[in-house]
């Protein structure tokens, strides 16, 4: 089977270049797939045109005939975050790609966590999934591509990670960092 290019992970492309329109009659929805249905469903969202989410990383592998070979893959696994109406949802539903449809409490604290992941994904650094919170110090990014982002700073194996959450899933992603470039958070 052949490796397909990278497809569009969301909708509008412009999903994350201001705050996005607040109403009662729209809200962020995390949309639980059948398992590997993530990019069907993500094909079906964008034709239909519903506001979503559903980020991918590259993942780089050698085939058997030694030929480095790149796919992407999602990088949280069953989910996709879909910013819809009442009558978006059941056009969702009749996807035939959802197992679950989760609703969110805090609407704009998602959207900021997932703002900040959509940046770190920008940066074409090396990002991998956390799907367990880490522990570590707070701090802010304050110069390089990844300025602007805050989460918790780690040390491992001699090298410092910065990991951004969507504590709405306690799920998240990270990435190699320089202490030089980070500010630490103090906490109240």
């Amino acid at each position: 089977m052949p490796i397909l290019k990278q497809e569009p992970c969301q909708y509008p492309e412009s999903l994350f270049a201001g705050d996005l329109p607040e109403s009662d009659e729209v809200c962020w929805l995390v949309l639980h797939t059948l398992p590997r249905r993530e990019k069907s469903l993500l094909r079906k969202l964008q034709a239909l045109q519903i506001w979503h989410y559903g980020p991918v990383v590259p993942q780089r592998q050698r085939s058997p005939a030694g030929r480095i070979r790149t796919s992407y893959r999602p990088l949280f696994p069953g989910y996709v975050f879909v910013y819809c109406n009442r009558n978006d949802q059941l056009r969702c539903l009749e996807t035939g790609d959802i197992a679950n449809c989760l609703p969110v409490g805090d609407d704009q604290r998602l959207y900021l966590e997932l703002r900040q992941i959509w940046k770190m994904l920008q940066t074409d650094s090396d990002v991998t999934p956390q799907p367990v919170p880490q522990t570590g110090q707070t701090a802010r990014v304050v110069s390089g591509p990844l300025a602007g982002l805050t989460g918790t700073v780690t040390a491992v194996d001699g090298r410092h990670r910065l990991t951004l959450m969507v504590s709405f899933m306690q799920q998240g992603a990270s990435v190699t960092v320089d202490l030089a470039d980070l500010q630490i958070v103090e906490r109240n």
